[in-house]
């Protein structure tokens, strides 16, 4: 089996969950940066603190997924069952 051309880079699973999670940890930086120095009785905390919470149930998921995402050997090295490589 020929081995392809490193300088062209094509995304597999892994790599996609990973773009996906760092967009995620971008978004939940965020929102916690916004709740870091508000009073919990303003009554704006509790959309702010949904929107953490949610943000955080993404990144949750988002681990889950890659964390739990096949793995299979190829000749071109360690890549998930299903990529497109």
């Amino acid at each position: 089996m020929p081995f392809e051309d490193a300088s062209v880079f094509r995304h597999t699973l892994t790599s996609r969950l990973f773009s996906r999670l760092l967009a995620d940890l971008s978004s939940l930086i965020e929102n916690e940066r916004d709740i870091e120095h508000v009073d919990v009785f303003d009554p704006a905390f509790s959309g702010w603190l949904t929107d953490a919470e949610q943000a955080h149930a993404s990144v949750t998921s988002g681990l889950r997924s890659l964390l739990g995402s096949p793995i299979e050997w190829t000749c071109t090295g360690f890549v998930p069952v299903g990529c497109s490589c």
